[in-house]
């Protein structure tokens, strides 16, 4: 092995031979980094007075009929019995998207994506009710853009569900998957059965259906190579416009990482996950998928995540709901985040009291300086499918790349991340593997330490 040339070159070695993985990075800087804002320097006006010439809209539905046991996203499981907190929750959301339409409702939308949580424990009549609301607030939502829902497989057994999907107006569903195998699927505390994953995907198609996504996660408790592989193939068959692939995360307060601290259960190491994560690019490929980020793979002309190819492409996002991220030109801030149940519950009753009240939400967040955007612009393009022109950067910012991430960029290009042609830069194969090692080469170092301060709630 070559001594590494510098310092970042020394980072990035460590980061591909080590028996962690970072997490996911699909923005930046992280929510880890927010901290509670001031309150007398920040407000609505504040964070969106640049004018810019689109936005996304990410609305939060933070409820779900369980918690899988590797969740660590805001949500928490409500029974069919307390519906009623969900409609106080729609009726908040609809105040908040008022709430921003004198400020930037001329806008035109590029996306709009329902998360969660699971959209769809709302139901279709909230789900519309909110849908009408945002085209009544943003007078600019052409008709070809993506709106996307994400919903559980088990959906399909509510008569007409799929169908109100539909005519409320999405054109794109994500299912969470996560295997097509029974004993895997229990293991995630799921209860329904396996067969609905490969059931629902054909009949969304026949819905009219074409641009449909599906999460599948590697490295589950049980799961051994062989049923892996057969999972892969099962999606292949279905043929999905895009399979998206995750390996397990153990993450903080979550049921796997109560099982991990206490030896219950054993999990898998990143170095056979990655093993893993090599034959599921060779199989999805054999079908006619092409690889477009770290995670997704996608039919040509048909697949891909709209959403975030325009975040990483620097267009902003508004969120809606308690665990929304927005990110604003200059502030990325959201509401309070919690894993565990009573803070979780506490943060939504707080939501829905304030935005009712007449307030906005946010009470944490981070303003980014200048130097910050930077970091902000090259880690976002860096991921961008196709890459970015390093004109684009000098064009933005006034001075060329190069110059300020020299070393970075040169340890990328010794350790075949990345290529560097006629000013375009783009991820290697190797480099879209490792993708988020790579993007954390560019986090400054206040952003670092105060992921280190952050508290797992």
């Amino acid at each position: 092995m070559s001594k590494p040339i510098n310092q970042y070159h020394e980072q990035l070695i460590q980061a591909i031979n080590g028996s962690e993985k970072p997490g996911y990075v699909y923005t930046y800087p992280p929510k880890r980094a927010f901290r509670p804002l001031d309150k007398e320097k920040f407000n609505l006006s504040s964070a969106w007075n640049t004018q810019t010439d689109g936005i996304n809209i990410y609305l939060h539905i933070p409820f779900c009929k369980v918690r899988c046991k590797f969740c660590n996203l805001f949500t928490i499981p409500t029974s069919e019995s307390n519906r009623s907190v969900t409609e106080q929750f729609t009726e908040a959301m609809i105040q908040e998207i008022k709430n921003h339409e004198e400020l930037i409702g001329s806008r035109k939308v590029e996306s709009i994506y329902f998360g969660g949580g699971t959209p769809t424990f709302l139901t279709p009549k909230q789900l519309g009710r909110i849908m009408e609301q945002l085209k009544r607030s943003f007078k600019y939502i052409p008709d070809n853009i993506e709106k996307s829902i994400e919903m559980y497989p088990d959906d399909s057994l509510e008569p007409g569900k799929l169908e109100s999907i539909k005519e409320i107006g999405f054109n794109r569903i994500s299912f969470g998957i996560q295997t097509f195998d029974s004993e895997e699927l229990a293991t995630t505390g799921r209860g329904y059965p396996a067969e609905l994953g490969k059931e629902v995907i054909p009949l969304v198609k026949n819905l009219g259906f074409d641009d449909i996504n599906i999460d599948l996660i590697y490295g589950l408790p049980g799961q051994d190579l062989a049923s892996w592989k057969k999972n892969l193939h099962i999606a292949g068959e279905l043929l999905p416009s895009t399979v998206t692939l995750y390996p397990l995360m153990i993450r903080p307060v979550t049921a796997y990482s109560k099982q991990q601290a206490v030896g219950k259960t054993e999990f898998k190491g990143f170095s056979e996950k990655f093993e893993w994560y090599e034959y599921a690019k060779q199989i999805l490929k054999s079908y006619g998928y092409m690889q477009d980020s770290t995670v997704r793979f996608v039919l040509p002309g048909i697949g891909g995540y709209r959403q975030q190819d325009n975040e990483f492409a620097g267009t902003p996002t508004v969120g809606f709901g308690p665990g929304a991220r927005s990110s604003s030109p200059d502030y990325h801030y959201s509401t309070d985040y919690a894993v565990a149940y009573g803070p979780t519950k506490g943060i939504i009753e707080s939501y829905i009291e304030s935005v009712l009240s007449g307030n906005y939400a946010a009470t944490q967040g981070f303003e980014l300086n200048y130097e910050e955007k930077i970091r902000r612009f090259v880690i976002q393009a860096v991921q961008l499918p196709g890459g970015f022109n390093l004109l684009e950067f000098e064009n933005t910012f006034g001075f060329p790349l190069l110059e300020k991430f020299s070393q970075e960029f040169a340890a990328l290009e010794e350790e075949d991340c990345i290529t560097i042609v006629d000013n375009k830069v783009k991820l290697t194969e190797k480099g879209r593997k490792y993708s988020d090692m790579c993007a954390h080469l560019f986090y400054s170092q206040d952003v670092r330490e105060l992921e280190k301060g952050y508290q797992h709630v």
